[in-house]
């Protein structure tokens, strides 16, 4: 496989021109053929960094190669970028001609040995010239210098190389690239020389720079306008022309086509492509450098986030970090500030002038428009300061998406996230019910947090991604294992927007719409005779029940069906009940609450907790049932446990409970393993004595 990576180099051969420059080079080229005079010639070729003129001068190169020996001038390259930081310029100029004249012609050895000896005899001339003011007096101060260190040989020896030339008739033309690239000093040192001592016959310099970096240039070192400086040493000047904007977008779609290649389509949707490429980005790429910088770029980090972020946003925001690097930094560290919170939603904390006054600043103003147009494209939070979660934009990895935001700038997916690659591997899985099942199982050996993520990002893959006949298994799995997956009151986390019940439920929710409701109903009813988590299958119940009180809503359930699906629910509870294994389920207060709710025999159910909890063992773990936590958010989230009796009321009598754990308490009884909970149950039982609940304490404590 070729590497994307492409080299910031010219193209040396017009037939693989792809902006348009060999037209123009050939032009040139006749321009230099058809000069007839034997007097020197300065061209400028002008045009910025990165626009073509190394390819420009590449392309007359090889146009005058191709011309017939007699008409073939001899050509010379020289980059005096290669030779910056070097003492004398002139001296590594006039050593590149001593070098390359006798090469290329044979007639040339005593005009090397001449130059040899100029070269030498020039001694600190530069140095001279550098320190002395005006433009005018630098030329005339350089040759003077010279004339003062050898007066015999110096003129002597120009005028044999000058007569050396003269009689030869041979044309030689200069290129001279990467002026620009020279430090101010150093500019305004190499032009001199052009104009002072290079001054030769038969010879013709191309000189390639971007003017206004030259002009500036001469401007910090010379007390005379730059433009001034340039007309007494350019007799005539050339444009890079512009290229053309399709040449420019068909070579992007090239490369980015080479480095995005197998990205799958949702991650790459081209109508949206098209929106953020026209309305903004392609102002980025004004001369080919821009497209080669960009894109060698993005072959480096774009694959090391392939399929775990959007392509498209991805783009978007590395070609802001390659053009706006300030920008770029700031959407990194100001998150919130572009996709928002929930939080921030809620109480209107976003500013849309703020933010406004942000982007001016970072902005340059020619692109400020469209990539302000560009930002509210892919976070439109800074259109309408609405904080949005969404299956669609989890699925398609967008960067506005909370858990997936942080990729885009890691170049790797966070440590507490679940890759896309992750979750594609398991759902080729999710035909196999102990396969997928060990997914889920083993997932939980990492925590409930582990859980959540993989339940979360599972929603984002039901709709598209989840093949029909997969959709069976996975229901089965989770009406089985389901309550492995769920917090038990205790264990619900504040921090997250939705716990496990909620995702796990809503997971089902859409599972099973994509079924009709033939199908649904048959699966359902399998599923919850075969399957173990009785939880999970209460609360999906209670949630088509509550979804049936609400009008204008679908229910999962239809009514009439729900009726036989709640009767083979309470069975199952039942038989749980009978062989006491329904004490020890973490979530027995829900199971309780739904069970009382649906039952038409409340003696039944008391009648069993009374019986649970007649030993001193089960009245422990009963109790352990109902804590609850409560979270104080300050500088940082602080959570307490309490117990509320009223919530035991319906089911014991609370106040034989507080009489029976204080004399075990007395007795000192109270296992170890249960001391904590007996010492929130009795706080509980303080509070409830008073009248108030411990949120009303938590309340009055709260600062």
């Amino acid at each position: 496989m070729n590497s994307i990576l492409s080299a910031d180099r010219p193209v040396t051969d017009p037939s693989c021109d792809l902006f348009g420059y060999a037209p123009f080079a050939q032009r040139l080229t006749k321009v230099l053929c058809n000069y007839n005079s034997s007097d020197p010639l300065v061209l400028g070729l002008y045009g910025s960094w990165g626009s073509g003129k190394s390819t420009i001068l590449k392309f007359i190169c090889h146009n005058l190669a191709e011309l017939q020996e007699n008409e073939r001038p001899i050509i010379i390259e020289f980059n005096p970028w290669w030779f910056s930081g070097q003492e004398h310029l002139a001296k590594a100029f006039l050593g590149q001609l001593q070098a390359v004249l006798p090469k290329k012609y044979a007639t040339f050895k005593k005009l090397a040995e001449a130059l040899g000896h100029f070269s030498e005899s020039l001694g600190g001339a530069i140095d001279t010239v550098a320190q002395t003011g005006g433009v005018l007096k630098k030329a005339g101060a350089l040759m003077k210098s010279v004339l003062k260190q050898s007066p015999k040989d110096v003129p002597a020896l120009k005028e044999k190389i000058c007569t050396i030339l003269q009689q030869s008739g041979k044309r030689i033309i200069i290129m001279v690239d990467d002026i620009d690239r020279l430090d101010a000093e150093e500019i305004r040192q190499l032009l001199t020389v052009f104009k002072s001592l290079a001054d030769f016959p038969n010879v013709i310099y191309m000189l390639a720079f971007d003017q206004d970096i030259v002009v500036q240039a001469i401007e910090r070192c010379s007390n005379m306008p730059g433009l001034a400086y340039l007309e007494k040493i350019i007799q005539a000047s050339f444009i890079v022309p512009q290229v053309d904007r399709t040449s420019l977008v068909i070579e992007l779609g090239k490369r980015l086509d080479e480095i995005l290649k197998d990205t799958p389509e949702y991650l790459f949707e081209q109508g949206y492509w098209n929106s953020i490429f026209f309305d903004g980005i392609e102002y980025f790429f004004t001369v080919p450098r821009d497209i080669v910088r960009f894109c060698n770029t993005l072959s480096v980090t774009y694959p090391a986030v392939k399929g775990e972020v959007n392509a498209v946003d991805f783009i978007v925001i590395e070609s802001i970090r390659v053009f706006i690097p300030d920008l770029y930094m700031y959407i990194r560290e100001n998150k919130e500030e572009f996709i928002g919170d929930v939080y921030d939603s809620l109480l209107k904390k976003f500013s849309k002038q703020k933010i406004e006054n942000i982007l001016n600043q970072l902005i340059p103003e020619k692109l400020r428009k469209c990539i302000k147009r560009v930002l509210k494209l892919i976070f439109p939070y800074l259109e309408d300061g609405e904080f949005k979660s969404e299956i669609s934009i989890r699925r398609s990895l967008y960067i506005r998406d909370m858990q997936i935001f942080h990729c885009y700038f890691r170049f790797n997916t966070p440590l507490n996230t679940i890759s896309n690659s992750e979750m594609q591997q398991w759902l080729r899985k999710a035909g196999d019910p102990v396969a997928f099942g060990s997914v889920l199982l083993q997932a939980r050996e990492h925590g409930l947090a582990q859980v959540r993520m993989f339940l979360d990002r599972l929603r984002d893959y039901i709709k598209k991604d989840i093949q029909d006949k997969d959709i069976p298994a996975i229901i089965s799995v989770l009406f089985d294992i389901g309550d492995n997956l769920i917090e038990s009151p205790s264990d619900a986390v504040d921090q997250a927007i939705f716990d496990n019940r909620s995702l796990l439920i809503a997971n089902l929710d859409l599972l099973g719409r994509r079924l009709s409701l033939e199908e649904r109903l048959s699966i359902f009813n399998c599923a919850m005779q075969k399957g173990n988590a009785l939880a999970t299958q209460g609360f999906l119940l209670k949630d088509s029940e509550n979804t049936i009180k609400r009008r204008g809503a679908s229910p999962l359930i239809p009514d009439a069906e729900l009726i036989k699906f709640k009767d083979l629910w309470l069975k199952k509870v039942d038989i749980r009940a009978v062989d006491k294994t329904l004490l020890s389920h973490q979530n027995l207060v829900n199971i309780l609450d739904i069970w009382l709710h649906w039952s038409s025999n409340d003696s039944k159910i008391k009648n069993w907790c009374v019986e649970v909890t007649a030993s001193d063992d089960g009245m422990f773990l009963f109790m352990k049932s109902f804590i609850y936590p409560i979270w104080s958010k300050g500088s940082e989230v602080t959570t307490t446990y309490h117990i509320d009796p009223q919530c035991m009321e319906p089911y014991i009598d609370v106040a034989d409970f507080a009489k029976r754990i204080h004399a075990l308490q007395g007795e000192g009884r109270i296992p170890q393993e249960y001391k904590e909970t007996t010492k929130i149950f009795l706080q509980g039982i303080a509070l409830w004595r008073e009248g108030k609940t411990p949120e009303e304490k938590f309340i009055l404590m709260s600062p």
